[in-house]
């Protein structure tokens, strides 16, 4: 018997549709219907389609589009609670670790870094 697809999450971002779903273990992101993400873990699933829907919107183009997308999650700015657990603390550590892979210049320049 097959095993049928069941939806995990769904929200609304910029007027697109957003759901992750799983079937067999394996989660399928969708965007307005259409398959765009799939992996095995279901939180980077989800944050791909949402990031990659965000990025569609016109509006989010630019500083003062990404000032205002980021405002959306955190009303508070950098004082906002949960900030530094869900937004800073993985910059920084990705940044201890791009400096001790990259010189400044292979950082700027370079590809395959990441």
């Amino acid at each position: 018997m097959a095993r049928s697809a069941r939806t995990v999450r769904q929200a609304a971002l910029c007027k697109r549709k957003l759901r992750l779903v799983q079937k067999a273990g394996y989660f399928y992101g969708l965007v307005d219907g259409q398959r765009r993400v799939d992996g095995t873990d279901a939180d980077e699933v989800w944050r791909q389609i949402h990031d990659d829907a965000g990025k569609a919107d016109p509006k989010f183009f630019g500083f003062t589009g990404a000032q205002s997308r980021f405002l959306v999650f955190f009303p508070n700015g950098i004082h906002a609670d949960g900030f530094s657990s869900r937004e800073r603390d993985y910059k920084v550590e990705a940044k201890r670790k791009l400096d001790a892979t990259a010189s400044l210049a292979e950082a700027m320049y370079g590809s395959g870094l990441g």
